[in-house]
């Protein structure tokens, strides 16, 4: 079932997908966005498609992992990073 917490479905990506990775050397965190923020950001050529790097997004780097079905709420605008309190604090 590729929902989180029960309630958001992806319409693009999985949550297996959600664990960071190691490309190139460098750690890249999963990120999921919200339906409308992943329009946005298409949009301004940020990313293309699902497994796309963003190599510096809030002082991080990042690969979309998963694009969540539209809700109609606030969802739709979100960030999902799966950040721990030693990752957050890491450059």
């Amino acid at each position: 079932d590729d929902t989180l917490f029960g309630k958001v479905e992806f319409a693009e990506g999985k949550r297996e997908y959600y664990e960071p990775r190691e490309l190139g050397g460098q750690t890249y965190y999963p990120i999921i966005l919200g339906n409308e923020e992943a329009k946005n950001m298409r949009e301004e050529k940020e990313f293309a498609q699902v497994g796309d790097v963003i190599p510096d997004f809030l002082g991080k780097r990042f690969f979309v992992a998963g694009v969540f079905a539209k809700t109609d709420t606030g969802v739709d605008l979100f960030h999902f990073v799966p950040l721990s309190e030693k990752e957050l604090s890491e450059g």
